[in-house]
């Protein structure tokens, strides 16, 4: 039996969040979008498309994570912001794929 470290699949879980956030963050739509499952894709497709050479600034406006719970195949990241003094939170869910990889349900 494998005993995993639950402080691991944290840290897998913010690596995928933060990487589909570097990724955007240099207008690299095609490889953020790799980290969403396949049905999910074409809608955040139209979303990334439609921020067009916003793409980059409306990612640096998201906030920061300010919790990860992660079970056995999902993880719910939630994201924090300041709103113009208001702190608005919102929610990424994440699943354990069958290829063993971590992907963006919704967010």
């Amino acid at each position: 039996m494998k005993v995993e470290d639950p402080r691991d699949k944290v840290a897998l879980v913010r690596g995928v969040y933060s990487d589909m956030l570097d990724r955007l963050k240099v207008n690299n739509k095609a490889m953020a979008l790799n980290l969403f499952f396949g049905h999910a894709q074409p809608n955040y497709d139209d979303i990334f498309t439609k921020l067009g050479g916003d793409l980059a600034a409306a990612t640096s406006q998201l906030g920061v994570i300010a919790r990860v719970t992660v079970n056995s195949g999902s993880a719910e990241v939630v994201i924090m912001r300041d709103a113009a003094g208001v702190i608005k939170t919102f929610t990424v869910l994440m699943l354990y794929g069958e290829d063993g990889i971590w992907r963006i349900e919704s967010m």
